[in-house]
Order: C-alpha cells, then structure tokens, then sequence
C-alpha cells in the first residue's frame, strides 16, 4: 500500500430534499500525488455514474 487518501462529496437528495456530506477512503498501491488521486476518484465516480444512465437507458428501451 502506497497511497491512502479521502474524497469528500457534497450532494443533495431529491426525494429527501436533504444535502450530505459523504467521505470515500480508497488505499492505492500506487504512489499517488494530489492530482493524480484527484482524477483517479473524478475517473472512477464518473464511470460509476455512466453506469446508472445506461441502466436507466435499457430499463426505458426494455419497457418498451
């Protein structure tokens, strides 16, 4: 283990209409600087999201 570090994420639940401040520790076996981290989390958090939207995607195309 090279690296540890924490992503802080601030969002805001709609049903809820609450805001929450959440942390996400990863460990890394790379030795990661600031950015580097900062764009693996950005990487990792945005193919994450792409996920859901495909999945909504493909639930509305098979409903159909």
């Amino acid at each position: 283990m090279d690296s540890i570090g924490v992503a802080m994420g601030y969002r805001f639940e709609k049903k809820s209409q609450q805001y929450s401040l959440e942390y996400r520790y990863s460990i890394s076996s790379a030795e990661l600087d600031l950015s580097r981290f900062a764009g693996a989390v950005r990487g990792h958090w945005g193919i994450e999201y792409l996920d859901k939207v495909l999945a909504a995607g493909l639930k509305v195309v098979a409903e159909e």
